[in-house]
Order: structure tokens, then C-alpha cells, then sequence
């Protein structure tokens, strides 16, 4: 009986456990508060000068993104690019208000080695900011430059509050993309 008590309680402690491992990130987006744009600016896009330039492109573009082969995929340089798709200005400053938002990533949080599946390119003046999706995990990615050349900025910040919006426009913008049409 003694033993059945235990059993009991071991499976509840793991059970409880298990709940809170798998919430884990939801309970500590509830605990930190989403932070301000200027976290935004610093913490996603580096410096004022790159968020301006995603802010102020007068065209943006999407294009799918694949792996060119397996192991690390962290510089848009290990991905091959399908041609791009021009944004609506609708859906542009859509995306554009989505990045923006503080609230739209989870902070301090990071999950995996990205899989990007998705680019936005943003190009101000000189300057080009590319924008990467792991429909994945979640991660979002900033690079500046030209293509394959572009340096990254980050990867580490996850737009899990934005998932749905985000995959609701790529499957606006690639209707005969079957991988992109079966997310969730």
C-alpha cells in the first residue's frame, strides 16, 4: 500500500514536471513582461539605422528559402532562394507592424539552430535588411547586405506570439507551395 502511495506521488511530481518543463516558455513570457521598442530596435535589429531601413523600404519581398544541404543553417549563404514574391502594400505594412511590436516576440528565450523557411527582404536606399522565419521553432532571424553576403544580426529572438499572422501571409504569398500551405 505503501508502495502504491509512492508510485502515485512519483508519477504526479513527474507528470507536474513534465506540465512546467513544456509550458516553461509561456510561464516566463507571463513573468517578463514584453519589453519596449528600444529593446526591439537593439535586441532584434542591432541599431536604429537597420530598423529604419526595414521600416522605411517602399518594397518588400518574400521568397521561400531551402537548405542547401545538412548541418548548421545559420547564414542565408547555406540556403538556396526561390524568386522573389513583391508584397502587397497591405500586406507589407503588415509585416513591417508585426516586426515592429514588442509584443511580438518571446524574450531571453532560445530553442534550436534555426531552419529558415522564409525571407522578407527589405531595401532602403543602399541598405538591404533581410528577415528570416523557422516555421520550425519559431526563430527569427535579422541579416543586412546583399544575398549570400549578407552578416547576421541575430537569431535568437522567437515570434511564437505572431506564428499565426506570420504563416496566414506566407500562405497568401506562396498559394502553390504545398510545404507552406500544410502549416499549422
Amino acid at each position: 500500500m505503501k508502495n502504491s502511495r509512492n508510485l502515485r506521488l512519483a508519477v504526479a511530481i513527474a507528470l507536474v514536471l513534465g506540465i512546467v518543463t513544456l509550458l516553461r516558455p509561456v510561464i516566463l513570457y507571463r513573468l517578463i513582461p514584453p519589453l519596449g521598442r528600444r529593446e526591439v530596435v537593439k535586441t532584434v535589429f542591432q541599431d536604429q539605422q537597420i530598423f529604419d531601413a526595414m521600416m522605411n523600404s517602399p518594397q518588400v519581398t518574400a521568397q521561400r528559402l531551402h537548405r542547401k544541404s545538412d548541418g548548421e543553417q545559420v547564414l542565408l549563404s547555406d540556403y538556396n532562394r526561390d524568386v522573389p514574391v513583391t508584397l502587397t502594400a497591405d500586406q507589407a505594412r503588415q509585416i513591417k507592424s508585426l516586426l515592429k511590436k514588442p509584443s511580438s516576440y518571446l524574450w531571453f528565450i532560445r530553442s534550436c539552430l534555426p531552419d529558415y523557411g522564409e525571407l522578407y527582404n527589405f531595401q532602403s536606399g543602399n541598405q538591404t535588411v533581410h528577415v528570416a522565419f523557422c516555421l520550425k521553432c519559431n526563430i527569427v532571424g535579422v541579416f543586412i547586405g546583399d544575398n549570400d553576403a549578407s552578416n547576421a544580426i541575430n537569431f535568437t529572438s522567437q515570434f511564437n506570439p505572431i506564428r499565426g499572422q506570420i504563416v496566414a501571409l506566407s500562405k497568401a504569398l506562396f498559394p502553390n507551395d504545398s510545404e507552406m500551405q500544410a502549416l499549422k
